[in-house]
């Protein structure tokens, strides 16, 4: 028939289309971590995060020394921004000496201050991060690409314990931070191991006053897992005492691709094909089966979808016309099935 258009010309343009789209890519990206220390309070230090979506910062004050101060973290600043606090596992705050006090539960008022903070969009270049805390601290920070808005799931472990369970979504990251140290000199983390993906930063020098260790795990799949760290040290006066972890993700970005119908980051005709083979159907029907906008059929609304997909994701390289094209070549067939449907 004169000036129609035949179904493998559209195909073609569609594979065309769909070649100057590129695939999603749903994963998260470690751009950058610091560490920093200070015997005082605020702990002030610079990181570029400005090519990022999301800046963590862990903070970790100092345990209650000898039950004279706790090392609560107050606030926590990006060039001036407030930081939003995720995880606080705030210390008890010191209460004065009491004969009739068993040790155990002395111990329990000094603990060391462990949160977990963080900041969407940080878009700077100049990086100041500030934290006030009681007492002196250990900050370490961590930039993310392809993250999410906001934080997901997040757990604080047991006292005297190195681990936690946390329950994550598909894809996610999982920040961990390992706090010690109760009443008196009893941080002196060494040999510190960590079953993530990296051990961010570390004081386990033997030291009376390390105790601040962070580590993380990428890609992480949805379900309940432990989280574990692992040291020499042996529990008691000069070693693991106040051991404790703070967990927290950060999920996926949605990178799916509007009218890409099969998943795999492209709008293209294998998309069209199947719209078109299921136009029509509308009992049970899926995204994957070319129901777009999840309303149950496969009709002209999810074409119209394609369409858009294939127009927003080419539009540099691809006049609208082309578009139009395709519509117009589709849409007798189009209309001819709604009329069986609605028949």
């Amino acid at each position: 028939m004169r000036g129609s258009i035949s179904l493998g010309a559209i195909l073609a343009l569609l594979a065309f289309l769909g070649m100057a789209a590129a695939p999603a890519g749903a994963e998260i990206t470690v751009d950058g971590t610091g560490f920093w220390a200070s015997t005082s309070s605020p702990v002030i230090g610079t990181f570029d995060a400005s090519g990022s979506d999301k800046l963590v910062v862990i903070a970790t004050g100092e345990h209650g020394f000898n039950q004279t101060a706790n090392g609560q973290i107050n606030t926590i600043t990006y060039d001036g921004v407030e930081l939003i606090k995720l995880v606080d596992r705030n210390p008890i705050k010191a209460v004065a000496d009491d004969p009739e006090t068993p040790e155990d539960e002395t111990v329990l008022v000094d603990d060391t201050a462990n949160d977990i903070w963080y900041l969407d969009n940080p878009g700077s270049s100049t990086g100041l991060i500030e934290v006030n805390a009681t007492t002196r601290g250990c900050v370490t920070v961590i930039a993310l690409s392809g993250t999410a808005e906001g934080a997901g799931n997040w757990v604080i472990g047991e006292r005297d314990t190195s681990s936690a369970n946390l329950t994550t979504s598909a894809d996610s990251i999982v920040i961990a931070s390992y706090g010690m140290g109760g009443s008196g000199n009893t941080a002196r983390v060494t040999n510190v191991d960590w079953d993530g993906d990296v051990e961010v930063s570390a004081q386990e020098n033997g030291n009376v006053w390390d105790g601040h260790v962070t580590g993380y795990t990428n890609g992480v799949a949805e379900g309940d897992d432990i989280y574990s760290f692992t040291d020499t040290n042996s529990p008691g006066a000069d070693g693991r005492t106040g051991a404790h972890v703070i967990l927290a993700e950060f999920l996926t970005a949605d990178t799916s691709v509007p009218g890409d119908a099969n998943g795999d980051g492209i709008v293209d005709a294998a998309d069209y094909i199947l719209v078109k083979q299921n136009m029509g159907l509308a009992v049970g029907v899926t995204g994957e089966e070319g129901d777009l906008d999840s309303d149950g059929t496969v009709d002209w609304d999810d074409l119209q979808l394609l369409i858009g997909g294939m127009s927003g994701a080419t539009q540099s390289s691809v006049p609208e016309p082309v578009s139009l094209l395709i519509m117009a070549a589709g849409l007798p067939v189009l209309l001819r099935r709604r009329r069986l449907v609605t028949a």
